[in-house]
């Protein structure tokens, strides 16, 4: 049985999509058995995705959202120092602009 995914999505101008979505999703099944995925993107609809930005933004039992927006907060300085110089955090100058 052969299944066409046609991806409507474009990242760019001219139409090309960067996430190939019918590959991940062969790749994902191509996997040996207990090993086999499907990208996320498959799994949610439009209603889902906003529940799910609810309740990782707001909730305070989900801390992960929390704890890495006060760490980019506090911490966005060292880190576009960091990603400009190729240096790991603490090898790379900070400045602030």
């Amino acid at each position: 049985m052969v299944v066409e995914i046609l991806d409507i999505r474009s990242s760019s101008r001219d139409g090309t999509v960067a996430f190939d979505l019918s590959q991940e999703v062969l790749n994902g099944l191509s996997r040996p058995v207990g090993e086999k995925t499907l990208p996320s993107m498959l799994l949610w609809d439009e209603e889902g995705l906003r529940l799910f930005d609810n309740v990782i933004t707001t909730v305070p039992e989900y801390y992960p959202f929390a704890t890495e927006k006060k760490i980019l907060e506090e911490h966005a300085d060292e880190i576009v120092n960091a990603m400009r110089t190729g240096l790991s955090p603490t090898q790379a100058p900070i400045s602030r602009n």
